[in-house]
């Protein structure tokens, strides 16, 4: 069924007409029963347009959200990968501070033996 046009109610009308003019008996009950039969036609046609457009709207809807969430989920890996970088950025930090101060560690270490001999070879003599 396809949905009411401006002909479908120029015919209807003309119907209605015919059976105003015909004046017959039961011409009462007949335009009931056409008035009915129309507005019954005219329901499921409404409502097969109404369902067309209501899954038109939910699927657009649908592919809205989805789209939304696909952004979110991609921001958000984004601010994951950028905070990670930052983590191992400080982690290296962190090594090459304590590579150093290792180092240090046993110059001084170094340096104090060395300073013990010296000291001992000045003040023995």
């Amino acid at each position: 069924m396809d949905p009411v046009t401006q002909k479908d109610f120029q015919k209807f009308t003309k119907e209605i007409i015919e059976i105003i003019k015909d004046n017959g008996l039961n011409s009462e009950a007949r335009l009931g029963k056409v008035i009915d039969n129309k507005s019954k036609e005219s329901e499921a046609r409404l409502s097969k347009v109404i369902k067309k457009q209501f899954k038109f709207y939910s699927e657009q809807l649908a592919d809205k959200v989805e789209y939304q969430v696909e952004e979110a989920v991609k921001e958000l890996k984004s601010e994951n990968l950028n905070f990670k970088d930052e983590i191992i950025s400080e982690l290296k930090d962190i090594r090459q501070e304590t590579s150093v101060n290792t180092s240090h560690r046993k110059i001084l270490t170094d340096h104090e033996t060395r300073l013990t001999k010296v000291e001992n070879h000045i003040f023995s003599n």
